[in-house]
C-alpha cells in the first residue's frame, strides 16, 4: 500500500466517511493487493519511529511508578480493613461496622487485581509553553480504566448531544489493545501539548 492510499483512507476516517473497522478493512485489502512485504516493511519502519521516541521511556516509567502505587494502595487498603474487621470480629462479633469493613476490602483486593492483570492504562498530559517570560509546565497522570469507559460511552453516550459515541469507543478500544502508547502531539506557536494515551 503506497503513503498517498493510506494517507486517503486515514482522510476519510478523520472526516467520519468510515469507521475504524472500515479503515482497517480497507488497508488489510490494500496491504494484501501490493503484497505482504511492502505491508510488513512499512509496520517495522512505524513501530521503529514508534518505539524510538524519547517520550516513551518517560511514559513506561511513568506507568510502572502509578502501577506500583495502586498495588501497595491496594495492599494498604487491604491490610487495614482486613485487621480492623479481625478486631471487630474477635471483640464484638460480626456486627454493623464488620460488614461496613468489608467494602475497603473489597476496594482494596480490586486495585490489587487492577494493578497485577495490566488493566491500568494511563492518560499522560503534557503542556508546556514556549514564550521566555511564561515558565508553565503542567504535567497530568492519571490511570485510565479504557475498558470501562468504553463501555459507558457504549452504553450512555447516546445520551450526550453532538457526540459521536462510536468513533470515540472505537477509539478506546484500539487504544486499550495497542502495544505502544497512542501519541497525539500539537505544536503552536506559543505552546506544545503532548497527550499520551497507553
Amino acid at each position: 500500500m503506497s503513503a498517498e492510499e493510506r494517507k486517503k483512507i486515514l482522510q476519510m476516517l478523520a472526516d467520519g466517511k468510515i469507521g475504524a473497522d472500515e479503515a482497517a478493512l480497507l488497508m488489510n485489502a490494500l496491504n494484501e493487493e501490493n503484497g505482504a512485504d511492502d505491508a510488513s516493511a512499512e509496520f517495522d519502519a512505524m513501530t521503529n519511529e514508534t518505539s524510538q521516541l524519547p517520550e516513551l521511556d518517560e511514559i513506561r516509567k511513568w506507568a510502572r511508578r502509578v502501577s506500583l502505587f495502586i498495588l501497595v494502595s491496594g495492599i494498604g487498603v487491604s491490610a487495614l480493613s482486613a485487621w480492623i474487621m479481625s478486631v471487630i470480629q474477635k471483640n464484638y462479633g460480626v456486627n454493623f461496622w464488620f460488614v461496613f469493613f468489608c467494602l475497603p476490602l473489597i476496594f482494596g483486593v480490586t486495585l490489587i487485581v487492577w494493578s497485577i492483570g495490566g488493566w491500568t492504562r494511563g492518560l499522560y498530559l503534557k503542556v508546556r509553553s514556549k514564550k521566555k517570560d511564561d515558565l508553565t509546565n503542567i504535567v497530568i497522570a492519571l490511570p485510565l480504566p479504557l475498558g470501562i469507559i468504553e463501555w459507558f460511552f457504549r452504553a450512555f453516550g447516546g445520551q450526550i448531544k453532538g457526540l459521536q459515541t462510536d468513533k470515540i469507543a472505537d477509539f478506546l478500544s484500539a487504544a486499550k489493545y495497542a502495544k505502544d502508547p497512542i501519541i497525539v502531539h500539537v505544536d503552536d506557536k506559543d505552546e506544545s501539548v503532548q497527550v499520551f494515551i497507553g
